[in-house]
């Protein structure tokens, strides 16, 4: 049997994840923040597939929200949310954070890995987030 990821590994991923959503929600433009919420949503989008449409939707939430502000940033230079996009990403972190807590290292090891696959195939944009 498997055991959910230790306190202090969901802490260090939880923090990255959140100081991510921070940065970009108050105007970071950084595409570092932008990477490190696309790759969460991504992942997460990837785990939830299996767990129902209605998870599933909260990450796809997200990837929208990511997307409408990375067209925005092709044109102006810097990432802009709407406020429902903003509320969408928050849902998406809070989820991210249920998700840890609900899964397995190794399922969240098979997402990544599904991820990468993905990303390698094409179906993943450059800018990190999930076609």
């Amino acid at each position: 049997m498997t055991t959910n990821y230790n306190a202090n590994d969901k802490t260090a991923i939880m923090t990255n994840v959140a100081s991510a959503f921070i940065g970009l929600r108050d105007g970071s433009n950084s595409i570092a923040d932008f990477n490190t919420m696309a790759g969460a949503m991504n992942i997460a989008a990837i785990r939830a597939e299996s767990m129902g449409q209605e998870t599933f939707n909260v990450f796809d939430q997200a990837k929208l929200a990511l997307m409408d502000a990375d067209a925005m940033y092709d044109s102006l230079k810097c990432y802009i949310f709407t406020p429902g996009g903003l509320i969408d990403l928050a849902k998406g972190v809070t989820g991210c954070a249920d998700m840890m807590e609900n899964s397995t290292p190794e399922q969240m090891q098979a997402a990544f890995e599904e991820s990468q696959r993905r990303l390698a195939r094409g179906q993943i944009a450059k800018t990190g987030v999930m076609q």
